[in-house]
This record gives structure tokens, sequence and C-alpha cells, in this order.
């Protein structure tokens, strides 16, 4: 039996430091004997140029991309094959894994049963799962749907082979006995046991099953003909398989029960479907399934101490600025499937990007900030390194505490000097952890050498002393104090 379920922040260290999509530097001048005739691009052209090259650029079996404006599709293509062994293309059917993207859809149930009546924010877990005798029996359907309970990450614990059969019971004995790790409300931090609570107390409250709630209550009336809840036991049509790349090639990822992601990442969609789910429930007006008020509480923050707005809403979902606008987005990492969606609700454009393949980059994430700035028609980074020392380097160098949140396990950020320049690691710089070089682009401004969307600006007093640190990672913001 082996251990494929390891610790995020890992999955994450190992996506930045396996990438080769970012080229740092400027690009080359054409020479002047060169007479080249650039004909225009359209839209949908150039979207079709960028999804190609991140798809040929990377690692995925398999990659489907949609991009639609006010409903209708600007751009969608399918990339890659759906099944390496039979040599099944990627088509506009095949359905995926989306991992973590299933939270919003938790989240969207859960406020349905509010908006009902039939539950409340400030309901315990206790209270509806009187069975559930963990340390966070206390904590709220807020803290739940925020990411604030403190409730530990049952996915560090979790071990599985292929298809090993785990229960609700199996699932809840990784993390219900371990203490919290913060006072709820106190703090914010992704876990997937807040998901899986939800789905727990979402067939408590209704009497269904997660998958058949979801099924009736979310998927049918919006028309999401190809979102389900995944069962390897059950034939799919067009089901994708998933895909892990070793130094050998691609090797076959496993199949877990599907009670072990659950409410927290077990649900099967395309493009097309997730685009529709994102415009009905975060776009004004798009469905009569969403009220307003539901709307607007799936958007809604809670406040942390301090008096600082998470971003990750009461709709289990993150909601970030990006180039100016607001952008409701979810990320999605499974075992051989990676996805992410991004929503512009002043726009009225959605961007998904869904593929086959774990541990491989450009991560989605920017491949859909890349197609969306494409769609508004805005700039990509112009990202040039600028030289750097080891003494100014050394500047930047040490440990950076997070307040209010913690981000894959850690509150704390290591930099060290390394090879010349700067690089970055998830816990103390004390550590042996793996890390991530950064390139300097100036004015105390780095990005990770894996991927542009990573941003890390350091702050200086009036002594010139760096103090503190502000991290976007894909539009994700956090800060952190300099500890002496």
């Amino acid at each position: 039996m082996s251990k494929v379920l390891v610790r995020k922040w890992s999955l994450v260290a190992s996506l930045l430091l396996t990438s080769a999509f970012l080229t740092v530097g400027c690009a080359t001048p054409r020479e002047a004997s060169q007479s080249v005739i650039e004909v225009p691009q359209t839209v949908e052209e150039r979207l079709e140029g960028a999804a190609r090259t991140a798809y040929e650029g990377g690692a995925y079996a398999g990659l489907s991309v949609g991009v639609y404006r006010n409903g209708d599709a600007l751009f969608e293509g399918q990339f890659g094959e759906a099944n390496i062994e039979n040599a099944v293309p990627v088509d506009s059917r095949t359905v995926f894994y989306v991992g973590s993207i299933t939270k919003p859809f938790t989240g969207l149930a859960a406020n349905l049963l509010i908006e009902e009546g039939a539950l409340s924010l400030s309901d315990t877990v206790g209270q509806i799962l009187p069975g559930y005798q963990g340390a966070g029996s206390t904590v709220t359907v807020a803290q739940l749907l925020s990411q604030t309970s403190g409730i530990p990450d049952y996915v560090d614990a979790a071990v599985s082979a292929s298809f090993i059969p785990y229960s609700r019971e199996d699932v809840l004995a990784l993390f219900s006995g371990k203490p919290l790790v913060f006072t709820p409300g106190e703090r914010w931090q992704y876990s997937n046991s807040n998901a899986y609570l939800l789905g727990l107390i979402i067939e408590a409250v209704t009497g269904k099953t997660y998958g058949e709630f979801i099924s009736e209550r979310v998927a049918a009336p919006l028309g999401l003909a190809s979102t389900q809840f995944a069962d390897e036991t059950l034939i799919v049509p067009h089901r994708a398989d998933g895909y892990f790349l070793s130094p050998n090639g691609y090797l076959n990822a496993p199949k877990y029960d599907p009670l072990l992601p659950f409410s927290a990442g077990s649900l099967l969609s395309t493009p097309g479907d997730i685009a529709k789910f994102a415009r009905a429930a975060y776009g004004s007006g798009q469905s009569e399934l969403v009220s307003n008020n539901v709307r607007e509480r799936l958007l809604s923050p809670v406040v942390l101490p301090g008096g600082l707005e998470s971003f990750y809403r009461l709709g289990s979902v993150a909601l970030l600025s990006f180039e100016g606008r607001r952008k409701v987005s979810h990320a999605g990492l499974t075992a051989g499937f990676t996805s992410h969606f991004g929503y512009y609700p002043d726009d009225d454009l959605v961007v998904v990007v869904l593929a086959n393949g774990s541990g491989v980059s450009p991560h989605p994430a920017h491949i859909e900030a890349e197609l969306a700035r494409i769609a508004l028609g805005l700039p990509q980074p112009s990202i040039s390194a600028e030289p750097i020392d080891e003494v100014l380097a050394g500047d930047f160098s040490g440990d950076y505490k997070l307040a209010p949140a913690m981000f894959f396990g850690t509150d704390v950020f290591g930099f060290v000097v390394r090879d010349g320049g700067l690089a970055f690691q998830f816990g103390p710089s004390s550590a042996s952890d793996p890390a991530i070089p950064l390139v300097y682009i100036g004015e105390d401004v780095f990005v990770s050498a894996a991927d542009s969307e990573h941003v890390f600006s350091f702050r200086r007093n009036e002594a010139g002393d760096v103090v503190s640190l502000d991290l976007e990672f894909y539009g994700m913001p956090f800060s952190g104090a300099h500890q002496p």
C-alpha cells in the first residue's frame, strides 16, 4: 500500500519545482534584415494558440478548455488523450474529475438549504451530527463554508491504494479525534474536512445522499447534463482516466472509493457545465435556482481578527481581484487530475481548464489567467529579470509569519539565499524542504521561476529594513511579518 494522498503543500511544491512553462527575460528583437508581415489574429485564434501552447509546452495527457462570455462560447478546445492505453482523444464530451471544484457545488447546496430554513449559518456540527464527538463539534456551518474552523485536514492522514473501500465513518476517524489547529473563527486554513462535514450535514438534513442532492437540486435545474457524483463502479460515458507523470512516462493514477473525496472532491464535469454553474451561482439574474439572497451570501466574507475579510467566502469559493476586476474562482487537484475555473462577474466571462494529469505544469490556474487576459483584451505580464546579488537577496531572507491565515499547513514562509539568488519554501528557512527559485523583477518584487502568477512583494520600513511580505498565489492574497 502506498501513500498517494500526500500533504497538499508537497503537491504544490512539486508542481512549482517541475514547472518549465515560464521563460524569464526579454524577447530577442527581430534582426533588421527580417521582413515579417504579421496578420492580426482574432480573439478565438489567440485563445486557441495560447491553449495549444500550454498543452504542448506541458505534459498533460489531455486538456479541455472553455472560454464563455454572456453564456456563449468564445472558444472551446480539446487536446491530447482521455485514455492513453486505447488512444481515445479528448473531445467536447469528455468528463473529468474536477477535484476541489466540487467545493463550490457543496457550498451552493448548503446555501440553498439555508435559504429554505433547513439549515442555519450558526448551526454547529454537533447539533446536526450528534454522533460527531470530535473537537470541532462546536464549529458552525459558516466556519465550515469559509474554511475558518481549525479542523485538521483528513487528506494529510489518508492512505489509499487503488479502490480500497472507505465508509463515511472511516474518513471521519481520520480527523475527528485530532485537536483543532486553531480556535474556530480565529484564522483561515484550507481543510478538506470542512467540505466533508458539509456533505454529511447535507445528507443529515435532507435524507438524501450527497450525490442525489447535487444531481436533483443543482445539476438537473441548471441543465448540467455531464455533472455527477463520481462512482468507479458505474459506467460513465466519455470519462477521462487520470495520470501521473514519472521520469519514465505516464502512470495510471489510482482510483479512489468515492466516499474518500466525497463532498470535498468527488464530482465529474466538463468546462461547459462548470461555466453554466458559475454563471448561475455568481452572475446576477442568471438563474431562478439561485436567488439574489443566496448569491449575495455565496460571496459574503467572514471577518477575521483584526478586521481582515477572508477572500474565501461563504459559498466555499474564492473572491479575488484580477487586473482590477472581481474574480470568483476555485482550483482542483486530485489523483491524476488538475483543474481551475475563473468567473469574472463584471464581464460575465467564464474560463475553465480541466486536465488529466497531476504534478504537471503549466498549472491550469496559470492557463486560465492567460486565457482570461486574452478574452478581456488585457496584456500578458511582461517579466524581465533584474540582476541581484547575494547581499541584496540577503535583505529578504529569513522567516515570515502569516496572519491571520495558514497556507498549505504552515503559517511560516522561509526565504533562503541559494545559488546567488533568493529561494522560497513552505515552512521555516531552517527546514530542509524543497526550495523554489525566485526571479527578481526589481523594486523588491520577485516572481516564482516556476510561475509568473506567484508574486512576492517585500515591504521596507523608513530605515530600509525589510519588515513584511505580500504574496499573491494565483490571485490569493497572503501577508506575513518578517521575524527577527
